[in-house]
This record gives structure tokens, C-alpha cells and sequence, in this order.
């Protein structure tokens, strides 16, 4: 079995866009938007693509949850957002300080 990867993105498009650049390196993968941490639990995959900034259960919580849980904690999340020092958000301090293992 290949190395799987959930690209978790609410607009449809980008997903596709995302999906179909990961394919291209051999990786299996499903997409999410909402349901973006029920799919990260089923599949265990080898990478998760997280957009930031969604609505409903937005990605910061999604991140959080990946963070806090051991099983998911090691997965490398790479993460895309519109989100900068402009909206208010310092990404760079938040994601290193919750991704740097304990």
C-alpha cells in the first residue's frame, strides 16, 4: 500500500487543485472539507494538507485536535491559509508552538 495523503479544504476547486498536484507524487488521496478530522482519524494517513481558514469547524480547530491527539500528533500537516499579520494571526509562532513535539 502507498503513502497516503487527506487534503482538507472547504472550496472545492483548490481541493481538486491540491488533490490532483499530491496524486502526481503517488499518493493516495481523499479529500475533506467539514469532515476534515473524521477522515484524518479513518485514514491515518502520511501527510494532511489543512486549510486554515474554513468555515464551520475552521482548521485552527482541526490543527489543534491533530496537536492534542497521540495516534494523529505525528502526522505532518502542512498548512495553507489566507491567514497573515494583516487578518491578525502570527502563523508562524502559533503553528510552531503547537506543532513542536512535547
Amino acid at each position: 500500500m502507498g503513502k497516503k495523503a487527506v487534503v482538507v479544504e472547504d472550496e472545492q476547486d483548490a481541493r481538486q487543485y491540491y488533490s490532483s498536484i499530491l496524486s502526481s507524487l503517488d499518493l493516495e488521496i481523499t479529500e475533506a472539507g467539514d469532515e476534515g478530522i473524521r477522515k484524518i482519524r479513518e485514514e491515518k494517513p502520511d501527510l494532511v494538507l489543512l486549510d486554515l481558514m474554513m468555515p464551520g469547524k475552521g482548521g485552527f480547530a482541526v490543527f489543534n485536535e491533530i496537536a492534542d491527539d497521540p495516534e494523529l500528533s505525528r502526522i505532518p500537516v502542512v498548512v495553507i491559509s489566507g491567514a497573515s499579520s494583516v487578518t491578525g494571526v502570527d502563523m508562524k509562532h502559533y503553528v510552531y508552538n503547537r506543532a513542536v513535539p512535547r
